[in-house]
């Protein structure tokens, strides 16, 4: 089991993972099917319920080296990153739009700890 966090994301932010993730050269976007075993919070209303089965995509790296393994073993993704703004809920947001996420610093800000 791989324990996880789903997102429902536009188009930009599509744009912007592949780049934060080097998709399609270091990654690859692939989809899969997921099975869902408990509902955390979410901002939003959300057409599933535990145990539906729905596809997302995900990260997968193409040329995968053994010395890989070596690197420390993460049992689950957070969001958080020490270079980044925290992502805002949608309902913690100022309505003049000033916490909005500049999508282009984010790539930039990411790429500059490598």
């Amino acid at each position: 089991m791989i324990e996880g966090e789903i997102y429902r994301i536009d188009q930009k932010m599509l744009q912007v993972l592949d780049a934060l993730e080097g998709h399609p050269e270091f990654y690859t976007r692939t989809p899969i099917d997921i099975t869902i075993r408990e509902l955390g919070y979410c901002d939003t209303e959300l057409p599933y319920s535990a145990r539906d089965v729905i596809q997302c995509n995900t990260y997968i790296i193409k040329n995968f080296q053994n010395d890989l393994l070596n690197n420390e073993l993460l049992t689950h993704y957070t969001s958080y990153h020490p270079k980044i703004q925290a992502y805002i809920l949608h309902n913690e947001r100022s309505k003049d739009g000033q916490t909005e996420i500049n999508y282009e610093e984010l790539v930039k800000s990411v790429h500059q700890s490598d």
